[in-house]
């Protein structure tokens, strides 16, 4: 588990925290919720003085203080701003929720990504392909592989399973879904066991068709209002590729456990919006005269992952936090939704 950054109990009001010794102003987590407020989500967002609320703020904070350090270290180092368009969306999972929103929304923040990641390379154990059986199956085992990795085959960059310290959902709104269809489950309900039919205590999905690689095809959309969520079909989502729940948003990955695979899951409120998914199980792999891994994702998914341990250890040295602006995740404030 990588640590969070501990609160000043000496931190004056008017700030959110410090990086490397310098004040972050409080007006600019200010400015940044009403902008939020303001914007298309607004319909999405927690009731301010609720719990729910006091999770978006501190998650804005983490997100405002990731730039600042991101701004403070191009400016130690004369990098210049970097232009982009917005991350897709497995690389937004695999870097995680703040890490993302401070990547999509800050020139600088791209500028020093390309400064870290710049000497990255793939992994060996990730290029070399597993050993097969007699069946032609892969024998390798989950913890041999590189997180996130996809099938042969697949044509969706790996996914890999990111650090629970600043990622992780909790900061999210109660689940409203729709009204179930007939025959089908609520969203809130969980399904109900058909005879004959075993339940995994992994992770809540019918054990008979669970997949055995712990990943999951998976196909989400985000929306900005409840209504045209309740409208979207599987044929409006995007796809995911082969994920881990864990790596989900929590209310989404909670859902989707309540479900049978291949149900539309939602509309699932959280702090992001109106989430609708689907779920199945990964496909049988692939002959292996095909290819084993495509290069250009698997380096894109190492670049990520050596960006967002670079970012858990400079925040560990030099962000400080203030009284009730913890992190999101801290099991020692009182609002925390999820633990590592």
């Amino acid at each position: 588990m990588t640590p969070h950054a501990h609160p000043r109990a000496d931190a004056p009001s008017g700030m959110i925290g410090r990086v490397g010794g310098q004040e972050v102003p409080r007006e600019r987590l200010e400015r940044r919720l009403t902008e939020l407020h303001d914007g298309p989500l607004h319909a999405a967002l927690p009731a301010p003085g609720t719990s729910e609320h006091r999770q978006l703020t501190r998650w804005v904070t983490q997100v405002i203080l990731t730039e600042a350090l991101c701004e403070q270290t191009a400016a130690d180092l004369g990098l210049t701003p970097l232009e982009g368009g917005p991350l897709a969306p497995v690389a937004a999972v695999e870097l995680g929720s703040i890490n993302a929103a401070a990547y999509n929304g800050n020139p600088w923040v791209r500028a020093v990504y390309v400064h870290v990641t710049v000497g990255v390379t793939v992994p060996e154990e990730w290029r070399t392909p597993p050993p097969e059986s007699q069946d032609g199956r892969s024998e390798r085992g989950a913890s041999d592989e590189p997180p996130g990795e996809t099938r042969p085959g697949s044509d969706q960059p790996p996914e890999e399973r990111r650090p629970a310290t600043h990622e992780r959902r909790g900061e999210g709104q109660p689940i409203r879904n729709k009204s179930p269809q007939k025959g089908q489950p609520a969203a809130d309900e969980p399904p109900r066991e058909r005879p004959g039919e075993r339940r995994s205590a992994v992770d809540g999905l019918p054990g008979e068709t669970r997949s055995a690689s712990g990943r999951l095809l998976v196909r989400h959309r985000l929306y900005a209002d409840r209504a045209s969520a309740g409208l979207a079909t599987p044929e409006d989502l995007d796809s995911l590729g082969m994920v881990t729940l864990d790596s989900l948003p929590r209310a989404v990955a909670e859902a989707i456990r309540r479900h049978p695979h291949g149900t539309l899951v939602g509309p699932v409120a959280d702090a992001l919006g109106w989430h609708v998914a689907t779920a199945t199980p990964s496909p049988a792999p692939p002959p292996p005269s095909q290819p084993h891994h495509r290069r250009q994702p698997l380096l894109e998914a190492a670049r990520r992952r050596a960006f967002t341990r670079w970012l858990d250890d400079m925040r560990a040295r030099k962000v400080e936090l203030v009284p009730g602006l913890e992190h999101p995740g801290d099991p020692r404030q009182p609002d925390n939704h999820h633990k590592h």
